[in-house]
């Protein structure tokens, strides 16, 4: 409603100011996104390289990266890293 209210031109400059500034904010989100995304991938292919040549050990990963163990081990699974130890069915 108060959109078809007559504005000045204070009122009009003051708008297309607001709008102009969050125009450069959201462009501003949309690359850093962008670059966090490479980050995080980046970060995870790491994670895999160290856990997949034993360089590291999951705990030393989380010691070195924002993810808990959980999630570091859902990161080596869905790569395909072996785990450090198989279960022994015949072990009781």
């Amino acid at each position: 409603m108060w959109e078809n209210a007559e504005m000045t031109d204070e009122e009009l400059d003051a708008q297309e100011a607001a709008m102009q500034e969050l125009d450069a904010l959201t462009a501003t989100y949309k690359a850093t996104e962008q670059a966090h995304e490479q980050a995080r991938q980046a970060l995870r292919k790491a994670i895999v390289d160290n856990l997949m040549t034993r360089a590291l050990r999951p705990s030393q990963v989380e010691a070195h990266t924002p993810y808990d163990r959980v999630h570091i081990g859902r990161i080596a699974r869905e790569a395909g890293v072996p785990p450090l130890r198989t279960r022994n069915k015949d072990a009781r």
